[in-house]
């Protein structure tokens, strides 16, 4: 295409980045950008530029008048397709613009191709009212260079319309009050029924202003109600009937290609109707699918963020408002280094260059809040790249509550082992589908296992015990018959340690059909009490021995002391 076949289109957008995209875009479809930032900036560049050919118009341009009254301001002083391009799709704003122009409404999220095809759409209207127009121009023209007077009659005979080159020379009556008068006034009686009939041509005379004209009807039936009555004064003309019966033929032919054009421009007509329905549906379908992907933004269990290059917040989402305490309009001036100080500012640019270097990233840090509060924040985030230009995106999820969780299960967790060292109980379960056994660390170091070990055989834990056949036998009882296991026994530690007696209880855990999950136990270190139990059953054997010799001693001395008492009395 040589330079001098290319359009320019004259770009009216107040938002920087999406000029120069838009700009780039339009340029690759091989057009010539002019740029306007404001709407007082586009009228003055569309009349002082000749070569503008179209505009695509921003509604919404920030200070001044918006898009829709530039539209009005140039297209009162010029005729040229401007094309609407916004964000909104609502019905309220398609129909604000309606009335402006009738080039096109472009969504700016719709992509390159609808642009294109909107701009090659919108060209191609306006050449069609371009055409249409310029024969419309030479009909009018046409019809008032012919010295015919048109007459349209309803069936009571009065004129419903008129047209044509007269004056009070020419007609009975002026021009002005044929409309609404009866045929009478114009024609002869004796003419009328003629009229009102099917005779289609024929001449007639009457005297105007004391002289006789001459004139040819012709006479043309619209419809059921009315007819078309064509009247040319003939009287000086009669020698050129034959030339202007060729001329009426040269009309005729004229109004016959007029038809075909207006033919021609409806179908063109209800081919952009049927492009614009499709385009309208595929609107919908945008909207639809922007609606769905807002939603899921705003399902995250976190803020959403997107940053561009220069650490700048573009793109957030409500519950980022929610949980930093700022409004929309703060957050469109924030920085990245606006939320983070100190140390936590250090790791988090250490987290951004390792998202621009590697695509991904994550950090804990404290985030400032609105009022000069902080949020401990777990924030990831990826690389993303479009149209040439690096964004960093990422979600935030607050573990403040997460981490006083996790610190309370961890000093919960520091005193349960405590009391189970100090009382020397242990805890273990027994999984049916493994067959291995956990256990606490109480556990382990009662069974003399390895602290660090996470799970024991049966094999493992059973050759710990000398009774391991009634002992196995239990745990088969419970999970079998559903038997109390609860049973004390000796068992040797695994480190060689001194043999101990464990007193153990356990029950059976079932899944939500009733069938055998796992076993989870209590295991007692009870070799203190149990030798203690000895030590007093051992002293009370000796305490039976002494009190039964004693007794004996005793009842031997009663015997003596009785027999001296006896012989004494004998003596």
């Amino acid at each position: 295409m040589s330079s001098e076949n290319i359009k320019t289109i004259l770009l009216v957008e107040d938002e920087a980045i999406i000029a120069i995209v838009v700009s780039r875009a339009l340029q690759r479809f091989g057009y010539n950008v002019l740029n306007a930032s404001s709407g007082e900036r586009s009228v003055e560049l569309t009349f002082s530029d000749e070569k503008i050919d179209l505009i695509l118009m921003d509604i919404n341009l920030g200070d001044g008048i918006d898009g829709t009254e530039a539209a009005r301001r140039i297209l009162a002083k010029k005729n040229i397709p401007i094309v609407f391009h916004t964000s909104h799709s609502e019905r309220e704003m398609v129909e604000k613009v309606r009335n402006i122009t009738r080039y096109g409404y472009v969504v700016k999220s719709s992509g390159d191709f609808v642009l294109q095809s909107s701009m090659e759409m919108a060209f191609d209207l306006f050449n069609s009212h371009e055409e249409a127009r310029k024969e419309s121009l030479r009909s009018h023209t046409i019809l008032r260079t012919i010295p015919d007077m048109m007459f349209v009659v309803d069936g009571e005979g009065f004129f419903k319309d008129f047209s044509g080159n007269a004056d009070s020379d020419t007609l009975a009556i002026p021009p002005e009050k044929i409309i609404g008068s009866n045929i009478n006034v114009l024609f002869p009686p004796d003419e009328v029924q003629k009229l009102l009939g099917d005779v289609q041509s024929y001449i007639y005379t009457m005297d105007i202003v004391n002289e006789q004209h001459v004139y040819d009807l012709r006479i043309a039936k619209l419809d059921e109600e009315e007819v078309l009555a064509i009247v040319r004064d003939i009287t000086d003309r009669k020698r050129a009937e034959v030339e202007i019966k060729n001329k009426t033929e040269e009309l005729e032919a004229a109004n016959e290609e007029l038809n075909a054009a207006i033919e021609e421009m409806e179908a063109s007509n209800e081919e952009l109707i049927a492009v614009n329905e499709d385009l309208q549906a595929k609107d919908r379908a945008l909207l639809s699918e922007k609606i769905f992907i807002e939603a899921l933004l705003e399902s995250i269990p976190g803020y959403l963020y997107v940053y561009d290059e220069n650490g700048s917040l573009i793109r957030w989402n409500k519950k980022h408002e929610a949980m930093t305490g700022y409004s929309a309009e703060e957050l469109s001036h924030m920085n990245m280094s606006d939320w983070f100080e100190g140390e936590d500012a250090v790791r988090v640019a250490a987290a951004v260059d390792e998202v621009f270097r590697t695509g991904y990233g994550e950090v804990e840090a404290n985030l400032l809040i609105k009022g000069g509060g902080k949020l401990l924040i777990r924030s990831n985030g990826v690389k993303l790249t479009l149209d040439g230009k690096t964004y960093f995106t990422g979600v935030g999820i607050d573990i403040s509550q997460q981490k006083k969780t996790e610190s309370a299960l961890r000093e919960a967790e520091e005193l349960y082992k405590k009391a189970q060292k100090m009382g020397h109980v242990g805890n273990w379960e027994y999984n049916l589908q493994t067959t291995n056994f956990w256990g606490s660390d109480e556990a382990k170091r009662i069974y003399g296992f390895d602290p660090e070990q996470t799970d024991f055989s049966t094999d493992e834990v059973e050759k710990c015990i000398p009774e391991r056949e009634r002992v196995h036998q239990a745990l088969i009882d419970l999970i079998e018959s559903d038997k109390e296991y609860n049973l004390e026994f000796e068992i040797h530690p695994k480190d060689g340690s001194s043999p101990r007696i464990i007193w153990s209880i356990a029950e059976l855990q079932r899944d939500e059909s009733g069938n055998p999950l796992m076993v989870t136990g209590v295991i007692h270190d009870i070799t203190g009490r149990k030798q203690d139990e000895e030590k007093i059953k051992s002293l009370l054997r000796e305490k039976e021995i002494l009190l039964t010799e004693t007794h004996h001693r005793v009842k031997n001395n009663m015997n003596t002391i009785y027999g001296l008492l006896v012989f004494n009395q004998m003596s």
